[in-house]
């Protein structure tokens, strides 16, 4: 996965000495502060340099998504989408129910939101297969979103799958997760 600079989890944080690249040593102007709503079209370009590039920066994300919750005004459902859709190739840490903890139910009922949220589900629950046929039916989410399909693979590996039981009519539910139990 190509590597872009983060944006520090302290940037604009009161004693932060990082500005939005993570430079080291240059002080964060007073004006630059994670939650202050000018930053938001520099935030939501980052998440769609995510995108492209294959890479993930959770707390840029999640400070979108606070944005967001602190102005519903500027709220962005496809910006939104991709979020989930970088927080879905993390599984399975806990990213993206994280992320859809701060989404509003309205929000939540929205198309793509709508889509992503049942394609983490079936994800969550190790519904594999039913995730892939949900996501072939709906490749227009992936629309801008490079290397997802590989990422995900990556994560059904992080589920243990080496462990398979049958699940509802021709599923077949892979890794200790499916049981509760952490690997």
């Amino acid at each position: 996965m190509p590597q872009i600079t983060p944006i520090s989890p302290n940037w604009g944080s009161r004693g932060s000495q990082e500005g939005p690249g993570g430079s080291q040593g240059v002080p964060a102007p007073p004006h630059l502060r994670r939650y202050n709503p000018e930053n938001l079209a520099t935030l939501e370009r980052y998440v769609e340099t995510q995108a492209k590039e294959n890479a993930y920066d959770l707390e840029a994300n999640l400070a979108v998504l606070k944005l967001y919750q602190f102005n519903p005004a500027f709220f962005q459902t496809g910006v939104t989408a991709q979020i989930l859709l970088k927080a879905l190739t993390n599984l399975p840490h806990t990213d993206f129910t994280l992320c859809k903890c701060m989404i509003d139910q309205a929000h939540q009922e929205e198309r793509p939101i709508r889509q992503i949220l049942y394609l983490g589900e079936l994800l969550e629950t190790c519904h594999f297969q039913s995730f892939w046929q949900a996501l072939d039916e709906n490749m227009e989410l992936l629309e801008g979103i490079t290397g997802f399909e590989d990422s995900v693979r990556k994560c059904e590996g992080g589920f243990g799958g080496s462990w398979e039981v049958q699940g509802g009519p021709g599923e077949v539910l892979k890794g200790p997760h499916c049981f509760g139990i952490d690997p």
